[in-house]
């Protein structure tokens, strides 16, 4: 079986890519240089410092240093914003494309 970060970074491009023909997508692209990929996997980890009660120091780092919407002291506020745009703009795709959304549940 696939690992749950694999899942979420093959979905989400998946779903990013399907966002461009409306027009949209989900700004993976506001982190410089850095790969979609990478991005969610740095996503990805935050949650699970979090979720574990590990020190996210580190992830945030990488945020402050690569995040070009990400700035400033109100850094886990920024990051939640962003998150609540990739979790709307989920919702946008499966209100477009339900069976979609639904294949991709596995």
């Amino acid at each position: 079986a696939d690992s749950i970060t694999r899942q979420l970074k093959r979905n989400l491009l998946l779903l990013d890519n399907r966002l461009k023909l409306y027009g949209s997508n989900f700004g993976l692209n506001s982190f410089g240089a850095q790969k979609s990929e990478t991005v969610i996997g740095k996503l990805y980890e935050l949650r699970s410092h979090i979720a574990h009660g590990n020190d996210p120091k580190d992830t945030f780092v990488w945020f402050s240093k690569h995040g070009r919407i990400i700035s400033g002291s109100n850094l886990l506020n920024h990051i939640s914003l962003y998150l609540f745009t990739v979790v709307q703009k989920t919702l946008q795709c499966a209100l477009r494309e339900p069976q979609l959304i639904t294949d991709l549940k596995g």
